[in-house]
């Protein structure tokens, strides 16, 4: 990865009914904080200034925040508020659509687009301008890769609405199957059940960061079809290659259970962060990190000060996922060793 950018958001698009903010500072779209622990955002070190800031609204609806870099024309990280489902409720995934930023191709409108691959094809790309920066379906298209969701559905049960809005691709980026399938997955099922049976209470309120680190050299490589100008003035076609979309190296997630408005419950609140290699198999290892030491060599730090909470607490939950879950994830031998120095 790109030491400059290092987390993503979702966001999700329609035509006529979303909107969306492009923005280079996510102070100037005040109704997101809300999607951060105390309403300020994760603070990275020396960051790119090839990066805008989402607030992602569908049917005049706020669901998520996005912070999306579009050199690597992935996200960096995307900021939720996770209200998790009741026990057996969630209905289908939702993969029927998927969405597009016009203003990341400099068009004009509050509204995402649905893709559209006769329009949006690799050929017509630069015609277009739609994939300048960002990427395409059609980049994830025989890749490989799974279009991995950086904010998932599961996180974002309320409605069909807030399903969708996470199907947008600058709150994705390639992800190998195996992986997204099984640890990623069962990992993020699991997170869900945590928040269900140890912070779903009267004041409590779960803030969850997702993110990607880029690779230094992996990247979706499609061909491109140029006109060039030969040096007698002739017009021929050119193919060139050209690094779509990067492939990250990991995926992290980092979550506070905020109870400090919890009444009766002040002192049951925890954190953490955990991340797992981005590799092509189904059991990945996954690793846990107390959120103020976590990423640190990118992060100065992903919330703000107070989401600590109970160390004690935090290895209870880490315990309970991992005892949770019985195939998938590799844990290592002493999950919670972080926490106990």
């Amino acid at each position: 990865m790109h030491y400059r950018y290092v987390f993503m958001f979702c966001v999700y698009l329609h035509v006529g009914v979303i909107e969306t903010e492009v923005v280079n500072n996510f102070d100037s779209l005040s109704r997101c904080g809300r999607f951060f622990y105390k309403g300020k955002r994760p603070s990275i070190r020396n960051p790119a200034a090839d990066i805008v800031y989402i607030c992602q609204k569908y049917n005049d609806q706020d669901f998520y925040a996005t912070l999306y870099d579009k050199t690597n024309r992935i996200p960096v990280y995307s900021a939720v508020q996770l209200i998790p489902p009741d026990q057996n409720s969630y209905d289908n995934r939702l993969d029927d659509k998927f969405f597009i930023e016009p203003k990341l191709a400099g068009r004009g409108g509050k509204n995402m687009i649905e893709v559209d691959n006769r329009e949006h094809n690799f050929n017509n790309v630069h015609k277009a301008k739609f994939g300048k920066y960002q990427a395409l379906d059609i980049d994830y298209k025989d890749s490989g890769y799974d279009r991995g969701h950086l904010n998932p559905q599961i996180f974002n049960t309320q409605n069909k609405n807030s399903r969708y809005a996470t199907n947008t691709l600058t709150n994705i980026a390639p992800q190998y199957g195996p992986f997204n399938q099984v640890t990623w997955n069962i990992m993020e099922n699991g997170l869900v059940n945590a928040v269900r049976d140890k912070c779903n209470f009267s004041g409590a309120k779960s803030y969850v960061v997702i993110g990607v680190q880029p690779s230094n050299d992996k990247f979706i490589t499609r061909t491109i079809e140029k006109t060039v100008t030969t040096s007698k003035g002739k017009q021929k076609t050119k193919n060139e290659y050209e690094n779509r979309v990067n492939v990250p190296d990991f995926y992290w997630t980092a979550i506070c259970c905020d109870t400090s408005m919890a009444t009766n419950h002040t002192n049951m609140g925890w954190s953490f962060g955990y991340k797992a290699n981005n590799i092509n198999e189904k059991s990945v290892l996954v690793s846990f990190y107390p959120v103020h030491e976590f990423l640190s060599n990118h992060y100065s730090q992903i919330f703000e000060q107070g989401c600590e909470f109970s160390r004690n607490n935090t290895i209870k939950i880490i315990k309970y996922i991992k005892n949770s879950i019985q195939q998938g994830p590799i844990f290592e031998a002493n999950p919670t060793e972080r926490f106990e120095t």
